[in-house]
């Protein structure tokens, strides 16, 4: 918002520098979430590969999100593009 309001492009840049370390994170807490919470539901049944099946799930889940909020937001006139040829 800070960026939106002042038209500072160092927000964005730092905000760039720090997605990936975010991402990291972010991918060993849905990891250990899945152990924790999830395989607590089951306490007998054990998979080693449940935590990587509930990442790539939530990840695929957040990008068919973003890709619905993009159609949307486009179809709609709120997001340009950059010239790019829209097929929707």
């Amino acid at each position: 918002m800070r960026q939106d309001q002042n038209k500072d492009r160092d927000s964005g840049l730092r905000a760039r520098r720090f997605a990936p370390v975010f991402m990291v994170i972010f991918g060993i807490t849905i990891t250990v979430m899945a152990f924790d919470w999830i395989s607590s539901l089951e306490p007998e049944w054990y998979s080693d590969i449940f935590g990587v099946y509930l990442f790539a799930g939530s990840f695929l889940a957040g990008l068919a999100a973003t890709t619905l909020a993009v159609l949307y937001l486009k179809n709609r006139g709120r997001l340009h593009g950059s010239g790019a040829r829209s097929y929707v």
